[in-house]
């Protein structure tokens, strides 16, 4: 099953806050709150795809986690669901 249909399956209700620092340069930085329901804890990894270079921080319904990112996904620790 492709990791989108999986997705599609385990939530609902997406919602994003963005907020961006756009000084002139070529960096910027910002805060981005990813809120969903959560219809079944899914059978593999679920990620956001995050196009980014860093994360600084990763917070899951107000816990701290390591940020497990790779190439253009982050992983969303299942604990944390």
């Amino acid at each position: 099953m492709s990791t989108a249909k999986l997705r599609f399956e385990a939530i609902k209700d997406v919602q994003y806050d963005v907020d961006l620092i756009l000084p002139k340069g070529d960096w910027y930085a910002g805060r981005v709150a990813v809120t969903f329901n959560l219809l079944q804890m899914p059978t593999s990894e679920l990620f956001l795809d995050f196009r980014g270079v860093k994360v600084a921080d990763l917070s899951i319904n107000n816990q701290l986690f390591d940020a497990d990112f790779y190439g253009h996904h982050l992983n969303l620790p299942k604990q944390g669901l």
